[in-house]
């Protein structure tokens, strides 16, 4: 094979630690030619001794600082996708709000469409924080609660009562036994 192959493993942080995939992962990368690209999507840092390929400077690692959105970048996708251009304070409160995160501009995006005009940006400002908070509960109850094992799940809500957490406690609550683990 001497044409250029792209092989995409995503949602790694999902494969246990001791998966038997990741001896054939390993085989993978050890094996690499130059006209293979492999890419490894997972929100941790996977269970590969990688740290020869970036001494070699045939890896690139990508972490949340690199992929998030600058001012301008924010401003961009607002002028593209909606054709509106930002107040400055509008964008400076949308990047404080996400950091950059292309997903809360997505979903920040998403909410002002559907929830009120775009005609006029300076109206965005005083409504970013709700429109926030709401699509963010959304994309974490559908994207990252509802994936939790059940007993998490439970302790997640019973603990989430409190102001203040005290590991004695909550394990005397039943359901939440294993609290401290």
């Amino acid at each position: 094979v001497n044409t250029p192959h792209h092989l995409v493993f995503d949602g790694l942080e999902d494969l246990p630690a001791g998966s038997p995939a990741w001896g054939l992962i390993r085989w993978l990368v050890d094996q690499a030619r130059p006209y293979f690209r492999l890419y490894f999507l997972s929100r941790t840092a996977p269970p590969l001794d990688l740290q020869k390929h970036r001494i070699r400077r045939n890896t690139l690692f990508l972490d949340n600082a690199d992929l998030a959105f600058s001012g301008n970048e924010i401003g961009q996708y607002f002028d593209c996708v909606h054709r509106l251009t930002l107040p400055s304070e509008s964008i400076q409160r949308l990047l404080d709000i996400t950091e950059g995160w292309a997903g809360g501009i997505v979903l920040i995006s998403d909410a002002i469409s559907r929830k009120m005009s775009l005609s006029s940006g300076s109206s965005i400002t005083d409504a970013l924080p709700i429109r926030l908070e709401n699509e963010t509960l959304h994309f974490f109850s559908e994207e990252i609660f509802t994936v939790l094992p059940d007993a998490v799940q439970r302790f997640l809500v019973i603990s989430s009562l409190f102001e203040e957490i005290e590991p004695d406690l909550i394990v005397r609550i039943p359901g939440c036994e294993n609290a401290k683990e």
